[in-house]
């Protein structure tokens, strides 16, 4: 990937100023292998967690849904997770690739590339985390961010290079013939390339984005009307309102920012009910293209990570991990 060092600092969201510090991505985090693993430093500092995770047990669109409605688990996710960061703020904080260093493990595999798609792909969620005031809207406020850091797989890569030469015919392309149809990448990879050559300036189809988003709901004592919605998909249909697309070509990445601040009423009141169980709660993210014709199914996962505990009582503040006096990262 390079030095992704750019020379402009982007600005605080909400607040007019710069912020100049740029944090290692995943330094505010813990790897792990378990969710019940501690989740404190070896400096004593505690931290939320993550665990590496397959899409297996996500639920996507079969080829075929068009006509059957079913749903499968996905055969494989394009990209794994590499990093996760969680942080609280006063707004909004976007852009994260400019605001973050990268490591060796970011660094780009990929020669002779013929494709759009990205080695990296940067996802964060902004999740309110005050009660709302009735009958008043906000698509800002105080909230918690989990951004995972996704690097490409080298079979989504392998599949780009087929599908990307200037041979490449797909009536007689042969190489899933072997591979029950429900099985098989290509048709999702093809989608995501798609995506990633028109999202960027294509407000309809950036809306075709969908986090699948899953918790220990009732273990939290979650109200039923927030627990129902409970590992179904949501499209992030609102361009430049809920879902913010940005395409970073000199650094092969792209990033897609989720607010959930102007999502409707009941989801920011179970959203701020539910901040004080954080510190028992898991979550679980899955992003999908929506596949919409046989040609674009079965959907596969883009990408998936846990989150273990990202409760404000561990989570670090963002004013000071971007001005560089967070003494839990440095």
């Amino acid at each position: 990937m390079g030095n992704v060092n750019l020379t402009s600092t982007p600005t605080e969201a909400g607040a007019g100023r710069k912020w100049s510090y740029k944090p290692i991505a995943g330094s505010t985090t813990i790897k792990v292998t378990k969710e019940d693993d501690p989740n404190i430093t070896e400096k004593g500092h505690q931290l939320p967690t993550w665990v590496p995770i397959s899409s297996s047990g996500m639920e996507v669109r079969s080829h075929g849904y068009l006509t059957t409605k079913r749903k499968i688990p996905s055969p494989g996710e394009l990209y794994e997770c590499v990093a996760v960061d969680c942080f609280v703020s006063n707004a909004r904080v976007s852009e994260i690739a400019t605001r973050m260093k990268f490591d060796q493990q970011f660094e780009a595999t990929a020669t002779g590339k013929t494709w759009k798609s990205p080695e990296i792909f940067i996802v964060s969620i902004a999740i309110p985390t005050e009660a709302p005031k009735l009958g008043y809207s906000a698509d800002d406020g105080p909230g918690a961010t989990i951004v995972g850091y996704f690097k490409m797989k080298e079979e989504t890569r392998t599949i780009l290079r087929r599908i990307t030469a200037t041979s490449y015919d797909p009536l007689t392309d042969s190489s899933d013939s072997e591979i029950d149809v429900q099985k098989q990448l290509t048709n999702g990879v093809r989608l995501w390339e798609q995506y990633c050559q028109v999202a960027p300036t294509d407000p309809t189809f950036q809306a075709r984005f969908k986090l699948i988003p899953s918790a220990n709901l009732e273990e939290m004592g979650c109200p039923s009307y927030i627990a129902k919605y409970n590992a179904k998909p949501v499209l992030i249909k609102r361009n430049q309102v809920t879902g913010f697309f940005t395409d970073y070509p000199t650094l092969n990445a792209m990033e897609f920012d989720i607010s959930l601040h102007p999502f409707p009423y009941l989801l920011k009141q179970g959203m701020a009910y539910m901040k004080e169980y954080f510190d028992k709660s898991v979550w679980t993210f899955g992003f999908v293209i929506e596949g919409r014709n046989n040609d674009e199914l079965p959907e596969v996962v883009v990408g998936a990570m846990k989150v273990c505990h990202p409760s404000p009582k561990f989570t670090v503040n963002a004013e000071e991990l971007f001005s560089g006096t967070c003494s839990k990262v440095q």
